[in-house]
């Protein structure tokens, strides 16, 4: 039987899910409905996803995910953002334009409050119950049988004298009325620490340590993320327009004051907890007073496990000090109470994610379009329209099939979001596609990628092959990637077809023409903006002599290069304008410079050393740019 058809929605291939290629999870649709793994319904067009189990089940076929693996730092990160999407659907309606700001939002700054583990480590910790343990176990007798010499027995077997009998070797000598032992068996008492309330207290600090390495991490994110925030505001190498617009973006989401009050408060904690975490690791090491075995946790063997249920035995429930550990016990079960979800749990917060990702892709999208002063009016909660009065622009955008599309003029700008966990192997997988014959661009869109991948500038993510585009709400340059993204392949349409060739033109058009370049073909060319008196005399020519289709056509160029010599930055219309062989040249006292030469689209600033996108933003591309 073969498996269930899977839909590739980042270059539009089928396979069956059951063939002996591993799945990257958040890539494929469903196009046939199909039970996962025997307990959640898939209906045609949802996603893939994985529900923390190692195998995969669809139906009847059996398949496997392809799994990535995370570090410690990458999966504080990871989870980091998806709290920060979390918080941000909550205040996001794009139809009613709330748009909130995507970057981290204040409210994870809160995490930083102590919670109930942490107050009670603290409480814990002042009075010394975890360190009395360590120093002053309760330790229990245990009794071995050892065959030792007779003056040093002080306690004899109750099987001694089978032994002795059996065992010459034992006998010093023998006589009419029995042996003389040399040796004999005998019992010795030893202190024994290995009991299950101390499998327990060894396990705690063994949970403990890691859940305050968890958050040391965690926190260390967020006020990484606030100081970089802090610091881009006195940046000196970013452009002060860059820098204006990021920290409006950023303010939005949390002022200066708030943000320095937050970043104090996290500090403050995180020196609690790694003075926390230098305790428990001490406790590991701590000796036990007046015992040889060394410390009461090295003598636990570290394979002694006790289960998520503690028994409650009469020092677990009435010492005053072991007490405590059934109290840690169980804020621990709370605090990590997620790292213990049933499939069925980890597969509906793993669709929630997708779902969150999406919208804060939609948001992204909406804000980038309004900041490139593009009208938008929504027609449904999953599409949109969007017009540009300067350049008479009317693109749609649309949520479908788990993917945003933007479309103007037969070509569609596709993203696909994917808030998948991706290690570099994986992310690899993911790369820009090109399909209909190169009028659709497909470009991938992760929450989160490893620190080792490199960053390219947004446009470069519109050539085919390229790796996948990072859109986190633990970026700055969020926004500014898909504005920069959108605003790159706008110009592409924008700019499709300058400088086409009119050839065989009706002699009196030919006469009328306001500049004649002539090529290898010797056709007839617009290479700069045209005067109105100019062009009211080709427009009578045109009128009189040429089809309306070649009227459209030339009008369109005239309009096209009347909006290539207006500044993009400033929309000014005295621009320096000069045409070029292959393209054209111009320069806006605002200090923008434009210009298209051999193929290549360039947007950037006239003054300034270091330029590029991080220091220029959307105000920087490079951009290809085919003819048509």
């Amino acid at each position: 039987m073969t498996g269930p058809r899977v839909l590739d929605r980042l270059d539009g291939q089928r396979r069956q899910a059951g063939d002996d290629a591993p799945l990257l999870e958040g890539r494929w649709l469903l196009e046939q409905s199909v039970r996962q793994n025997g307990h959640t319904e898939f209906l045609v067009g949802d996603l893939l996803l994985h529900d923390g189990t190692a195998g995969l089940r669809l139906g009847t076929t059996e398949a496997v995910f392809r799994r990535p693996r995370l570090s410690d730092a990458d999966s504080s990160d990871y989870q980091l953002a998806l709290d920060a999407i979390a918080a941000i659907d909550d205040r996001t309606n794009l139809v009613k334009g709330e748009l909130p700001s995507p970057l981290l939002p204040a409210e994870l700054g809160e995490q930083s409050k102590p919670t109930q583990l942490d107050e009670l480590l603290d409480e814990v910790f002042e009075r010394g119950h975890l360190d009395a343990i360590a120093t002053r176990p309760r330790l229990s007798m245990r009794y071995e049988t050892e065959l030792l010499p007779v003056d040093r027995a002080r306690r004899l077997d109750t099987s001694f004298q089978r032994h002795l009998a059996a065992h010459s070797e034992c006998w010093t000598a023998r006589t009419l009325s029995g042996v003389v032992p040399k040796t004999v068996l005998a019992r010795v008492s030893e202190d024994d620490p290995d009991i299950y309330e101390h499998r327990v207290y060894a396990r705690l600090l063994d949970h403990l340590e890691r859940y305050l390495r968890g958050r040391i991490v965690k926190l260390s994110g967020i006020a990484a993320r606030y100081q970089q925030g802090l610091e881009f505001n006195n940046s000196e190498d970013v452009d002060w327009r860059l820098r204006r617009d990021i920290c409006g973006v950023w303010g939005e989401a949390v002022s200066t004051g708030e943000a320095d009050k937050l970043l104090g408060r996290n500090r403050e904690q995180l020196a609690h907890l790694e003075r926390w975490l230098k305790r428990i690791r001490a406790l590991k090491g701590r000796r036990i007073k007046g015992f040889d075995g060394g410390s009461l946790y090295l003598a636990i063997p570290r394979g002694a496990q006790v289960g998520l249920s503690l028994v409650p035995t009469n020092l677990l429930q009435h010492d005053a000090h072991y007490r405590q550990l059934r109290q840690l016990w169980a804020a621990w079960l709370s605090a990590t109470a997620a790292e213990r979800e049933r499939p069925v749990q980890v597969l509906a917060r793993r669709r929630a994610d997708e779902d969150r990702y999406e919208r804060y892709i939609g948001l992204l999208l909406a804000r980038a379009l309004q900041s490139m002063r593009l009208q938008v009016e929504w027609l449904s909660a999953v599409s949109a329209r969007a017009i540009c009065n300067r350049w008479d622009d009317a693109v749609s955008l649309e949520n479908r099939g788990h993917t945003w599309r933007i479309g103007m003029n037969g070509h569609r700008l596709v993203l696909v979001p994917s808030a998948a966990a991706v290690d570099a192997d994986t992310a690899a997988e993911w790369a820009t596609r090109t399909l209909d014959e190169g009028r659709e661009v497909r470009v991938p869109c992760f929450l989160h990628t490893p620190e080792c991948m490199v960053s390219l500038p947004p446009p470069e993510h519109l050539v085919a092959g390229h790796p996948a585009l990072r859109l986190s709400p633990l970026d700055l340059y969020a926004e500014e990637k898909v504005h920069a993204l959108v605003a790159a392949w706008l110009w592409q349409r924008r700019l499709a077809g300058h400088g086409e060739v009119f050839q065989r033109l009706p002699t009196a058009v030919a006469a009328a023409w306001p500049e004649t370049v002539l090529d290898q073909r010797n056709g007839h060319t617009l290479c700069r903006p045209v005067s109105d008196t100019a062009w009211q005399c080709l427009r009578e020519a045109l009128e009189q002599h040429a089809l309306p289709q070649l009227r459209d056509q030339i009008a369109n160029r005239r309009m096209q290069l009347d909006r290539l010599a207006q500044c993009p930055e400033c929309s000014c219309t005295d621009a320096t304008f000069e045409p070029l062989p292959s393209g054209f040249f111009a320069r806006c006292d605002c200090g923008c410079r434009w210009e298209l030469r051999d193929g290549n689209f360039r947007l950037t600033r006239v003054n300034g050393e270091s330029q590029n996108f991080a220091t220029l933003g959307h105000r920087w591309l490079q951009v290809p740019v085919k003819s048509e």
